[in-house]
């Protein structure tokens, strides 16, 4: 009786409504997700070019990479942030303001993360263990690398103004020209500067990675322009009110860059056949690609519930796009993924995955599902500037139950591909209560502040 009241209920009903024109929504959602399927295709193609000039090359480059990786991360954390402020009725008329203040913040951070790696560089190339005398060149390579990630960083805010104003397009423009133009920039490095008569790695490296300086330097000048003429003024925004929600979301992009590094340390030491690593890395990457819709969705949707949240409007409407743009299509792609996981990676990844992981891939794939949940209230919470609390459930989510399940595993001796696949479902679980608790507290906090102003009245 009680589900059947809760289905009947008329503001339950109103939130899963089919919302009009979603044709149009999925116009606005499809860039986008091409943008990130663009962007992760970005470095399969360096790769690609990399491997022909040897494994030291590719050693190189793999380390470097880093560097980049973390940009974008960061650059993850400034678009999010940007997508709180751009639509909120407080923003009206500063929208250049906002942009040029996220601008400042990601080039000051990347500034300060790139005076660290460039002191550290060298140790880094001695504790990868690069060849000692490709050690002067890889130091010089890391270079090309740490600009690259303040380029990334500022790409961000680019790319969450874009977003924003609707300009969805452009991001999926700038994805296929950073992937078209690296390419073609890399087959004229490779057959310029690396011949039959000089088979030395450096001058083609060197342009391949200045190719991805070049690229990013070009979409970031064309998308400040296509801002400059977007935002709706350029009226002072109080630096005090982004500084909460951007350092919040740059504490979620180190967490999320960090603890991954110590879980795969973590997946070395279990008791499973050889390659393991592999399984999950092919794992990790075919879940990704089904949650580009919730990927791409979030970013529309925190934006729109941003701006519903600073009007007091209902909040309906950004829910009903969400669940049937975004949170749906991914429900229905990673089912599929958990239903027949072992030849879909056999198909696209030419792999035969051992039999003794086979447990692991479909509860990972039903743990994703439930993430994707917890991510649905990520959203009102995100839309409150209320991003602190999304840090700590983060934290306390992987660092807490993923991280320290999986070492308990390990102590104890039971740490195998069918007990550590249920350390992941306990820490999306956890990810999703936290997340639905802490709405849960926002919302009635608000209701008693809501009380106390009317009784004052």
């Amino acid at each position: 009786m009680k589900l059947v009241a809760f289905i009947q209920n008329r503001k339950i009903r109103r939130l899963f409504e089919f919302p009009q024109s979603l044709y149009s929504h999925f116009l606005l959602l499809i860039p986008l997700i091409a943008s990130q399927f663009f962007q992760r295709m970005f470095h399969i193609i360096d790769n690609r070019f990399v491997g022909i000039l040897g494994s030291d090359a590719l050693l190189i480059h793999n380390v470097q990479y880093n560097f980049i990786l973390l940009g974008q991360l960061m650059s993850v954390a400034t678009t999010t942030s940007m997508l709180v402020f751009w639509k909120r009725k407080e923003a009206q008329g500063k929208q250049g303001s906002l942009f040029l203040i996220h601008f400042l913040s990601a080039l000051i951070l990347s500034f300060l993360c790139a005076v660290v790696f460039f002191v550290l560089r060298s140790h880094l190339a001695e504790h990868f263990e690069i060849s000692s005398y490709l050690l002067q060149l890889t130091k010089q390579y890391f270079i090309i690398g740490i600009i690259n990630m303040v380029l990334q960083c500022i790409y961000g805010s680019i790319e969450g103004s874009l977003i924003a104003t609707g300009k969805t397009k452009y991001c999926m423009f700038f994805s296929a020209l950073l992937v078209a133009g690296n390419l073609v920039l890399d087959f004229i490095s490779i057959q310029l500067f690396f011949t039959q008569e000089n088979r030395g790695i450096g001058a083609p490296l060197f342009s391949i990675g200045l190719s991805t300086t070049f690229l990013l330097l070009l979409v970031i000048s064309i998308g400040i322009v296509i801002i400059k003429r977007e935002a709706d003024g350029w009226k002072r925004f109080p630096i005090k009110d982004i500084l909460p929600v951007w350092s919040s979301e740059i504490g979620i992009a180190f967490v999320r860059s960090l603890l991954p590094l110590i879980y795969i340390y973590q997946l070395a030491l279990i008791h499973a056949s050889r390659g393991f690593i592999v399984s999950y890395q092919l794992t990790l990457h075919l879940a990704y690609l089904f949650c580009l819709p919730v990927g791409a969705g979030l970013q529309i949707a925190v934006s729109n519930a941003s701006k519903a949240q600073s009007e007091e409007k209902d909040n309906s409407q950004w829910f009903n796009v969400f669940f049937y743009t975004a949170l749906l299509p991914t429900f229905f792609l990673l089912l599929f993924g958990a239903l027949i996981p072992l030849p879909l990676i056999k198909i696209l990844y030419n792999y035969e995955v051992p039999a003794d992981h086979f447990t692991f891939i479909p509860v990972y794939f039903y743990a994703c599902i439930v993430g994707q949940i917890g991510h649905v209230f990520s959203i009102p919470i995100r839309a409150r500037k209320r991003n602190l609390v999304m840090t700590k459930n983060f934290l306390i989510s992987e660092a807490g139950v993923l991280i320290g399940i999986t070492q308990i595993l390990i102590w104890l001796k039971q740490a195998t591909p069918a007990t550590i696949c249920w350390a992941t479902m306990a820490f999306t679980a956890t990810y999703l209560f936290l997340n639905s608790y802490s709405l849960r507290k926002i919302l009635k906090n608000e209701q008693q502040l809501r009380f106390i102003e009317s009784a004052s009245v």
